[in-house]
């Protein structure tokens, strides 16, 4: 992934769940976007800048709903048992922040990632080139749910990587969505729903959203998480804020979104009609035109 970065995964493919952990060989600085209502998270507040604790130990990220979280106490006590944590004394307290996928409507929903899991992740831990596909975090996870699970497709965990300047951008994913599979240059489907249980045809989510199709009425099905990693030395607020800032145009997917980084200060910030993927394209492509007439 990056050097430094240590990833390992637990994959349980009868039950179809598992956990993956990101492990720093140094604390790392942390932040956090939520941009979901449905989120499933822990150690939240060791990413918030005012924390005593500058520094995050590892990420975990699992399957299993809210049970999954229990996969975090596996990396506690892993890291306990290597020294790794805030000093207080006759130990060390490990900051581990957690996330999770709904993935208990495949395979046996009583199976979930567990502190056994969590530890056994760490241990498996390494360097260099990370498994993707049905893996850790992402064996249960599925794309294309318009029409339920049932014309789902697989999801899964995948990892890309740019370096520019001197400086490494890694960006691992779980990706749990309800819509579709993209090839990113051409737009061709890739994955996503399909025209019945058994067919074998994709059907455009976007354009049947567009057409006034409804998504099913439990949503938290749909759940992609993920890790941004960087070699780039940034502090927890300032210079982050600082290169959000002067760097990149931040769009707020909502309200709470759009008044944290309104209480940074971070310049220029996109807030579209509504809290959806396709209104933040829209809002984003009026942007850059507006940008573009004033400059000529």
């Amino acid at each position: 992934m990056l050097p430094g970065i240590r990833v390992g995964h637990v994959t349980d493919l009868q039950s179809l769940t598992g956990c993956t952990v990101i492990l720093p060989d140094r604390p790392a600085v942390g932040a956090l976007e939520i941009a979901g209502w449905a989120a499933g998270v822990y150690g939240i507040e060791f990413l918030d800048p005012r924390h005593l604790a500058p520094t995050v130990d590892g990420i975990m990220l699992a399957g299993g709903s809210a049970f999954g979280l229990e996969a975090v106490w596996g990396a506690l006590a892993y890291l306990e048992e290597h020294g790794r944590g805030y000093p207080v004394g006759r130990t060390v307290v490990p900051h581990v922040a957690g996330a999770i996928v709904f993935d208990l409507n495949v395979g046996d929903h009583r199976v979930r990632p567990d502190r056994a899991m969590g530890y056994a992740a760490c241990v498996a831990a390494h360097p260099g080139k990370v498994e993707e596909g049905s893996v850790g975090a992402g064996t249960g996870a599925t794309v294309g749910k318009l029409y339920g699970i049932t014309r789902a497709m697989r999801g899964g965990l995948g990892c890309a990587r740019v370096d520019m300047d001197g400086v490494a951008v890694a960006a691992l994913m779980v990706v749990n969505a309800v819509g579709d599979v993209r090839d990113p240059v051409t737009g061709r489907l890739l994955a996503g729903a399909r025209d019945s249980a058994e067919g074998r045809e994709l059907v455009d989510t976007a354009a049947a959203l567009e057409a006034g199709v409804v998504l099913p009425h439990f949503r938290p099905v749909n759940t992609t998480i993920g890790v941004i990693a960087t070699t780039a030395g940034l502090g927890k607020s300032e210079d982050l804020v600082d290169a959000l800032s002067s760097r990149v145009v931040v769009a707020a997917i909502g309200p709470v979104c759009a008044a944290a980084l309104k209480a940074l200060g971070v310049t220029p910030r996109v807030l579209p009609a509504h809290p959806k993927m396709g209104p933040m394209i829209a809002a984003l492509a009026d942007y850059f035109e507006l940008a573009k007439g004033g400059d000529e």
